[in-house]
């Protein structure tokens, strides 16, 4: 929810956005209140609120604290706002609620033969509902990844327009790591320096030279492999 669109070197205010997230639900969950309108609007209250919020948790759970301990302060609010744009698309759902799990139908495919799922995100609304997008992914990529190894599973991931996701390092992994898995990844892309803008120049080369086989349609040459 919370990667940055380019690389960068100082990931501090995506990490520590994603930590107050994480210690947020951790709130709601002890709470019993888990609704995606309960998310918006724990998420949406002020500083000092979220602040006392968090201090209700077991001493262990309180680090995030830390990010917002002055209420005022200019820090606390760029992570609130950096927090707040990662989860927006949450406004938009407060009135859907469901049972559905990407990990558990990961897991499930262990058990034979499951239907396709289809993540689909309108034009209009692409850029609002990309972190969503990068999430659901994401989640489903990393529960392959912890599944035991099976040659004989088959888990098809096939993504089109990756550049146009937030930066997924689990991606990554799964090309170098995912066949024990039974993992098999079918990237379309119509730019490599897209994936290099959000990957850096370093990822971009490991993305593309761990695809096996690859199709080219129409493409300058001297552009490549820069």
């Amino acid at each position: 929810l919370f990667a940055p669109e380019e690389a960068v070197s100082e990931p501090y205010w995506q990490n520590a956005a994603a930590d107050l997230f994480r210690t947020g639900l951790m709130v709601l969950k002890m709470r019993g209140t888990t609704t995606n309108n309960d998310l918006w609007e724990f998420f949406s209250q002020p500083v000092g609120e979220m602040k006392k919020a968090f201090l209700t948790l077991p001493l262990a759970e309180r680090g995030a604290v830390k990010h917002i301990d002055k209420d005022d302060s200019t820090t606390s609010s760029s992570l609130i706002s950096v927090l707040q744009n990662g989860i927006k698309f949450f406004r938009y759902l407060t009135d859907l609620d469901g049972d559905f799990s990407f990990r558990q139908y990961i897991r499930e495919q262990r058990q034979g033969v499951q239907p396709n799922l289809f993540i689909l995100n309108v034009d209009q609304y692409a850029e609002l509902f990309k972190p969503l997008m990068t999430l659901a992914i994401n989640i489903m990529v990393r529960e392959t990844l912890s599944l035991p190894d099976d040659l004989n599973r088959r888990i098809w991931f096939v993504i089109d327009e990756l550049g146009t996701l937030s930066r997924m390092d689990s991606i990554i992994r799964l090309e170098t790591v995912g066949r024990s898995k039974g993992a098999c990844i079918i990237c379309a892309n119509q730019d490599l320096g897209r994936i290099e803008e959000v990957y850096g120049q370093a990822n971009k080369q490991s993305f593309f030279n761990n695809f096996n086989t690859d199709y080219f349609l129409r493409y300058r040459r001297q552009n490549l492999c820069n």
